[in-house]
Protein backbone atom coordinates (compact mmCIF):
# COMPACT_ATOMS: atom_id res chain seq x y z
CA UNK A 1 0.00 0.00 0.00
CA UNK A 2 2.81 2.41 0.85
CA UNK A 3 4.51 1.71 -2.49
CA UNK A 4 1.27 2.40 -4.35
CA UNK A 5 0.89 5.71 -2.52
CA UNK A 6 4.45 6.69 -3.42
CA UNK A 7 3.84 5.86 -7.07
CA UNK A 8 0.57 7.81 -7.20
CA UNK A 9 2.09 10.87 -5.51
CA UNK A 10 5.10 10.85 -7.83
CA UNK A 11 2.88 10.55 -10.90
CA UNK A 12 0.79 13.51 -9.77
CA UNK A 13 3.89 15.64 -9.40
CA UNK A 14 4.98 14.91 -12.95
CA UNK A 15 1.78 16.27 -14.52
CA UNK A 16 1.68 20.07 -14.53
CA UNK A 17 -1.73 21.80 -14.50
CA UNK A 18 -2.84 23.31 -17.79
CA UNK A 19 -2.36 27.04 -18.14
CA UNK A 20 -5.53 29.12 -18.16
CA UNK A 21 -4.25 31.16 -21.04
CA UNK A 22 -4.70 29.31 -24.30
CA UNK A 23 -2.35 30.02 -27.17
CA UNK A 24 -4.04 32.24 -29.71
CA UNK A 25 -4.10 31.01 -33.25
CA UNK A 26 -3.30 33.73 -35.75
CA UNK A 27 -4.70 33.72 -39.24
CA UNK A 28 -2.55 35.90 -41.49
CA UNK A 29 -4.24 37.60 -44.40
CA UNK A 30 -4.03 35.56 -47.55
CA UNK A 31 -1.68 37.03 -50.13
CA UNK A 32 -2.85 36.47 -53.64
CA UNK A 33 0.33 37.71 -55.28
CA UNK A 34 0.10 37.21 -58.99
CA UNK A 35 -3.61 36.35 -58.70
CA UNK A 36 -4.56 40.00 -58.02
CA UNK A 37 -6.53 41.59 -60.85
CA UNK A 38 -4.78 44.22 -62.92
CA UNK A 39 -6.67 47.21 -61.51
CA UNK A 40 -6.54 46.15 -57.84
CA UNK A 41 -3.69 48.42 -56.71
CA UNK A 42 -5.24 51.48 -58.35
CA UNK A 43 -8.65 50.71 -56.84
CA UNK A 44 -7.15 50.23 -53.37
CA UNK A 45 -5.33 53.56 -53.61
CA UNK A 46 -8.53 55.31 -54.71
CA UNK A 47 -10.54 53.88 -51.82
CA UNK A 48 -7.87 54.81 -49.27
CA UNK A 49 -7.74 58.36 -50.59
CA UNK A 50 -11.55 58.61 -50.48
CA UNK A 51 -11.59 57.47 -46.85
CA UNK A 52 -8.89 59.98 -45.90
CA UNK A 53 -10.67 62.81 -47.68
CA UNK A 54 -14.04 62.01 -46.13
CA UNK A 55 -12.52 61.71 -42.66
CA UNK A 56 -10.77 65.06 -43.03
CA UNK A 57 -14.00 66.70 -44.21
CA UNK A 58 -15.86 65.29 -41.20
CA UNK A 59 -13.21 66.55 -38.78
CA UNK A 60 -13.25 70.02 -40.30
CA UNK A 61 -17.04 70.17 -40.24
CA UNK A 62 -17.09 69.11 -36.59
CA UNK A 63 -14.48 71.73 -35.76
CA UNK A 64 -16.59 74.41 -37.45
CA UNK A 65 -19.66 73.26 -35.51
CA UNK A 66 -17.76 73.44 -32.23
CA UNK A 67 -16.47 76.97 -32.93
CA UNK A 68 -19.98 78.11 -33.86
CA UNK A 69 -21.33 76.57 -30.65
CA UNK A 70 -18.71 78.47 -28.65
CA UNK A 71 -19.71 81.70 -30.40
CA UNK A 72 -23.39 81.08 -29.56
CA UNK A 73 -22.56 80.42 -25.90
CA UNK A 74 -20.33 83.50 -25.78
CA UNK A 75 -23.05 85.68 -27.28
CA UNK A 76 -25.59 84.49 -24.73
CA UNK A 77 -23.19 85.32 -21.89
CA UNK A 78 -22.33 88.67 -23.45
CA UNK A 79 -25.98 89.61 -23.84
CA UNK A 80 -26.78 88.64 -20.25
CA UNK A 81 -23.86 90.66 -18.96
CA UNK A 82 -25.05 93.72 -20.84
CA UNK A 83 -28.67 93.30 -19.72
CA UNK A 84 -28.24 92.01 -16.17
CA UNK A 85 -24.65 92.82 -15.26
CA UNK A 86 -23.36 89.29 -14.85
CA UNK A 87 -19.98 89.18 -13.09
CA UNK A 88 -17.15 86.65 -12.89
CA UNK A 89 -18.83 84.71 -10.07
CA UNK A 90 -21.88 84.05 -12.24
CA UNK A 91 -19.64 82.64 -14.98
CA UNK A 92 -17.93 80.39 -12.43
CA UNK A 93 -21.32 79.13 -11.28
CA UNK A 94 -22.45 78.66 -14.88
CA UNK A 95 -19.33 76.62 -15.60
CA UNK A 96 -19.99 74.36 -12.62
CA UNK A 97 -23.60 73.75 -13.63
CA UNK A 98 -22.69 73.05 -17.25
CA UNK A 99 -19.96 70.59 -16.32
CA UNK A 100 -22.41 68.80 -14.02
CA UNK A 101 -24.94 68.58 -16.85
CA UNK A 102 -22.32 67.48 -19.43
CA UNK A 103 -19.60 65.59 -17.50
CA UNK A 104 -17.99 64.18 -20.64
CA UNK A 105 -17.74 67.50 -22.48
CA UNK A 106 -14.54 69.52 -22.36
CA UNK A 107 -14.21 73.26 -22.84
CA UNK A 108 -16.69 74.37 -20.18
CA UNK A 109 -14.20 75.77 -17.68
CA UNK A 110 -14.67 79.35 -16.44
CA UNK A 111 -11.60 80.38 -18.40
CA UNK A 112 -12.92 78.97 -21.65
CA UNK A 113 -16.38 80.46 -21.09
CA UNK A 114 -14.71 83.86 -20.77
CA UNK A 115 -12.88 83.17 -24.03
CA UNK A 116 -16.23 82.40 -25.63
CA UNK A 117 -17.58 85.73 -24.40
CA UNK A 118 -14.52 87.52 -25.81
CA UNK A 119 -14.91 85.57 -29.05
CA UNK A 120 -18.49 86.82 -29.47
CA UNK A 121 -17.38 90.37 -28.69
CA UNK A 122 -14.43 90.12 -31.10
CA UNK A 123 -16.56 88.80 -33.98
CA UNK A 124 -20.05 90.33 -33.64
CA UNK A 125 -20.86 89.45 -37.26
CA UNK A 126 -22.07 85.83 -37.44
CA UNK A 127 -21.31 85.69 -41.17
CA UNK A 128 -17.61 86.29 -40.58
CA UNK A 129 -17.63 83.70 -37.81
CA UNK A 130 -19.22 81.12 -40.08
CA UNK A 131 -17.04 81.75 -43.11
CA UNK A 132 -13.68 82.57 -41.50
CA UNK A 133 -13.31 82.01 -37.76
CA UNK A 134 -15.07 78.62 -37.82
CA UNK A 135 -12.65 77.36 -40.48
CA UNK A 136 -9.70 77.32 -38.06
CA UNK A 137 -9.30 75.47 -34.74
CA UNK A 138 -10.52 77.06 -31.52
CA UNK A 139 -7.06 77.72 -30.11
CA UNK A 140 -6.10 79.52 -33.32
CA UNK A 141 -8.97 81.88 -32.57
CA UNK A 142 -7.76 82.30 -29.00
CA UNK A 143 -4.30 83.25 -30.32
CA UNK A 144 -5.84 85.80 -32.69
CA UNK A 145 -7.90 87.34 -29.88
CA UNK A 146 -4.90 87.59 -27.56
CA UNK A 147 -2.35 88.89 -30.03
CA UNK A 148 -4.23 91.06 -32.56
CA UNK A 149 -6.53 93.91 -31.61
CA UNK A 150 -7.60 95.37 -34.97
CA UNK A 151 -10.22 93.46 -36.93
CA UNK A 152 -8.81 93.74 -40.50
CA UNK A 153 -5.42 92.29 -39.49
CA UNK A 154 -7.03 89.57 -37.40
CA UNK A 155 -9.25 88.65 -40.33
CA UNK A 156 -6.24 88.50 -42.65
CA UNK A 157 -4.38 86.08 -40.38
CA UNK A 158 -7.49 83.94 -39.86
CA UNK A 159 -7.89 83.50 -43.61
CA UNK A 160 -4.18 82.81 -44.15
CA UNK A 161 -4.20 80.20 -41.37
CA UNK A 162 -7.18 78.49 -43.01
CA UNK A 163 -5.83 78.64 -46.56
CA UNK A 164 -2.26 77.64 -45.69
CA UNK A 165 -3.12 75.10 -42.99
CA UNK A 166 -0.91 76.73 -40.36
CA UNK A 167 -0.42 75.03 -37.04
CA UNK A 168 -0.89 77.17 -33.94
CA UNK A 169 2.88 77.58 -33.50
CA UNK A 170 3.27 78.73 -37.10
CA UNK A 171 0.40 81.19 -36.64
CA UNK A 172 2.05 82.65 -33.53
CA UNK A 173 5.37 82.95 -35.34
CA UNK A 174 3.81 84.67 -38.36
CA UNK A 175 2.04 87.16 -36.12
CA UNK A 176 5.15 87.92 -34.07
CA UNK A 177 7.23 88.44 -37.22
CA UNK A 178 4.47 90.66 -38.68
CA UNK A 179 3.91 88.68 -41.85
CA UNK A 180 1.07 90.96 -42.95
CA UNK A 181 3.43 93.96 -42.96
CA UNK A 182 6.08 92.07 -44.90
CA UNK A 183 3.52 90.90 -47.46
CA UNK A 184 1.77 94.26 -47.62
CA UNK A 185 -1.58 92.51 -47.97
CA UNK A 186 -3.57 93.45 -44.88
CA UNK A 187 -7.27 92.83 -45.47
CA UNK A 188 -9.43 95.94 -45.34
CA UNK A 189 -12.65 94.55 -46.76
CA UNK A 190 -14.39 91.29 -45.90
CA UNK A 191 -15.73 91.08 -49.44
CA UNK A 192 -12.15 90.80 -50.71
CA UNK A 193 -11.52 87.80 -48.51
CA UNK A 194 -13.21 84.74 -50.06
CA UNK A 195 -12.99 81.58 -48.00
CA UNK A 196 -13.93 77.95 -48.32
CA UNK A 197 -17.43 77.12 -47.10
CA UNK A 198 -17.65 73.72 -45.37
CA UNK A 199 -21.03 72.06 -44.91
CA UNK A 200 -21.71 71.65 -41.18
CA UNK A 201 -25.39 70.72 -41.49
CA UNK A 202 -24.74 67.04 -40.82
CA UNK A 203 -22.69 67.63 -37.67
CA UNK A 204 -24.33 68.42 -34.33
CA UNK A 205 -23.04 71.60 -32.74
CA UNK A 206 -22.41 69.78 -29.47
CA UNK A 207 -19.89 67.32 -30.91
CA UNK A 208 -16.99 66.79 -28.52
CA UNK A 209 -14.32 64.14 -28.44
CA UNK A 210 -13.99 61.92 -25.36
CA UNK A 211 -11.48 62.53 -22.61
CA UNK A 212 -8.23 60.59 -22.64
CA UNK A 213 -8.71 57.16 -21.01
CA UNK A 214 -12.47 57.08 -21.52
CA UNK A 215 -14.36 54.64 -23.70
CA UNK A 216 -15.67 56.50 -26.77
CA UNK A 217 -18.81 55.47 -28.60
CA UNK A 218 -18.70 54.21 -32.16
CA UNK A 219 -19.70 57.63 -33.43
CA UNK A 220 -16.95 59.34 -31.40
CA UNK A 221 -14.37 56.81 -32.57
CA UNK A 222 -15.39 57.29 -36.21
CA UNK A 223 -15.19 61.05 -35.84
CA UNK A 224 -12.32 61.50 -33.42
CA UNK A 225 -10.22 58.38 -33.86
CA UNK A 226 -7.95 57.42 -30.96
CA UNK A 227 -6.18 60.73 -30.55
CA UNK A 228 -7.16 64.15 -29.26
CA UNK A 229 -5.67 65.92 -32.23
CA UNK A 230 -5.71 65.34 -35.96
CA UNK A 231 -3.59 66.36 -38.88
CA UNK A 232 -5.45 67.48 -41.94
CA UNK A 233 -4.39 68.86 -45.30
CA UNK A 234 -6.57 71.71 -46.56
CA UNK A 235 -3.91 72.53 -49.13
CA UNK A 236 -0.33 71.41 -49.46
CA UNK A 237 0.57 72.20 -45.86
CA UNK A 238 -0.41 70.57 -42.58
CA UNK A 239 -2.44 71.90 -39.71
CA UNK A 240 -3.59 70.57 -36.39
CA UNK A 241 -7.20 70.41 -35.27
CA UNK A 242 -7.04 70.45 -31.51
CA UNK A 243 -10.01 69.19 -29.53
CA UNK A 244 -8.65 69.77 -26.07
CA UNK A 245 -10.03 72.94 -24.50
CA UNK A 246 -9.09 74.36 -21.12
Amino acid sequence: MSKQKELSSSSVGKHKPKSRQQKRTSFPARTLGAELPAGYVTTLASIKERIRTDRQRTILAANAAMVLLYWDIGKLILDRQKQEGWGAKIIDHLSSDLRTAFPGMRGLSPRNLKYMRSFAATWPDSQIVQQVAAQIPWFHNVVLMNKIKDTPTRLWYAKKASDEGWSRNVLVNQIETRLHSRKGQAVTNFGECPVRAWDTSSIAASVTCPRAGSHPSRQETALCGSSSSYAYRPGLKNAIVSWISP
